[in-house]
């Protein structure tokens, strides 16, 4: 009974190993600093991008109160929704007018 018990935890550490992530990093600097909704943020909110980002790197999900915590450290606006960008986007145009 041991044996086959010590069996099963090496093969499941064994496992655990070859699933450990790529070492990639998610850069959360650069990701605050890219525009809300843009193409370069894929069309996401930076938390909804930064959770994506963090999945495909490390295979886990954050909580979007921590994606937010995480943009805002970083210096980033995590509160901007799609319609203030439309309306921000139009100002900077009249302005520039």
């Amino acid at each position: 009974m041991r044996t086959v018990l010590l069996v099963v935890m090496l093969v499941g550490l064994l496992g655990a190993a070859l699933v450990t992530p790529s070492g990639a990093q998610v850069n959360v600097a650069e990701i605050a600093q890219l525009e809300p909704f843009s193409p370069e943020a894929n069309y996401m909110s930076l938390p909804g991008y930064l959770r994506w980002q963090i999945f495909k790197e490390e295979g886990r999900w954050i909580s979007r109160l921590e994606a937010v915590r995480e943009i805002k450290r970083a210096g980033g606006d995590p509160t901007v929704t799609y319609k203030d960008t439309i309306v921000l986007r139009r100002l900077a145009g009249e302005a520039g007018q």
